[in-house]
């Protein structure tokens, strides 16, 4: 959603910090649910294509985009098939540091349960 009443003025530095700008409730609600409905075919065409921005936009986007999402989604489809992941930390207990990629600041526990095939 675009703001057109406010002006950067010449010669500002501005930085957008993508993890905060993801979680603009007016864009999408409840944004700390994890929902991936959010992400059908359907409900992006309601968005405007810079209301989500993983990998910048624009002419300046990452060439890199279409393999790093095929390789994500190849690597993730493994690991969920093959095990159920646990852990006993809360939202509120993970601490992040906002760097060119979200970093948690402490060691997450995850466990890994090695699913029956």
């Amino acid at each position: 959603m675009v703001d057109e009443t406010r002006v950067i003025p010449k010669g500002c530095i501005a930085v957008i910090v993508l993890a905060d700008y993801h979680r603009d409730p007016k864009v999408f609600p409840n944004p700390e649910n994890f929902n991936p409905n959010r992400f059908t075919p359907e409900e992006c065409a309601k968005r405007s294509p810079y209301d989500y921005l993983p990998f910048s936009g624009g002419s300046r986007t990452c060439i890199g985009q279409k393999y790093a999402i095929m390789e994500i989604k190849l690597f993730l489809s493994y690991i969920l098939r093959h095990f159920q992941i646990k852990t006993n930390m809360t939202t509120e207990e993970v601490q992040v540091e906002y760097s060119i990629a979200l970093i948690p600041q402490q060691s997450l526990m995850l466990q890994l349960v090695k699913r029956e095939l």
